[in-house]
């Protein structure tokens, strides 16, 4: 198979760490179910494009007990963005000098995809992303992976997809893409060298 591209999934993959809601519980001792259904609320919102986060945050941000701006706790929830594993892009090199092309896939609201994007840095590595926020469609969706493919003009089965979700992957699957859940760092490399048939190398675990 002459496969094209290779599309990962951020929070769960790419970065492994606690949700926001789940850091600002604990920092602040705040119960977490307060903080629950505005979180839940983003996916059918911000996250697929409709509204704006800020003004999302502006109607709740008195019941959290931040002291702050709107724009000063938005800001705080980037910048306690968890890190990344560097190995990924290690992986990428070596998946871009075998001819393929590597990309972002993710489900999120436009100013945390941009400060990954471009403040975290992932534009320097991929080649390009794929966002919910952009497409107006979540990545269980069977739109999401449309979008995709008629975007890189090439066969559904030429791409391989990599997420934490079993909803996403079947999702991706049932577009023709080729989807496979993300365990651990040590099954995808399997998971790659053997579809790809090539051999991956990598260094430790670090953290960016």
């Amino acid at each position: 198979m002459n496969y094209k591209a290779v599309l990962i999934d951020f929070d769960g993959v790419i970065c492994n760490s606690k949700y926001f809601r789940e850091v600002y519980a604990e920092k602040f001792g705040i119960d977490i179910n307060i903080l629950t259904p505005f979180f839940d609320n983003l996916k059918e919102t911000v996250v697929i494009g409709k509204g704006d986060l800020k003004e999302q945050l502006a109607e709740v941000v008195s019941t959290w007990g931040w002291k702050g701006t709107v724009d000063e706790l938005l800001e705080f929830w980037l910048t306690e963005d968890p890190e990344i594993d560097i190995r990924f892009i290690e992986v990428a090199k070596q998946l871009q000098d075998s001819g393929l092309k590597v990309y972002l896939a993710t489900d999120q609201e436009k100013y945390r995809a941009q400060h990954i994007w471009e403040t975290r840095g992932l534009q320097n590595w991929m080649d390009g992303k794929f966002v919910s926020s952009e497409i107006g469609h979540h990545k269980d969706r069977t739109n999401f992976f449309h979008h995709v493919v008629k975007t890189l003009d090439c066969k559904p089965d030429q791409i391989l997809f990599f997420d934490d979700s079993e909803k996403k992957v079947n999702s991706a699957k049932s577009s023709g893409v080729k989807g496979y859940i993300f365990k651990n760092f040590e099954r995808f490399i399997e998971d790659l060298e053997k579809v790809l048939e090539i051999n991956i190398k990598y260094g430790s675990r670090v953290l960016l």
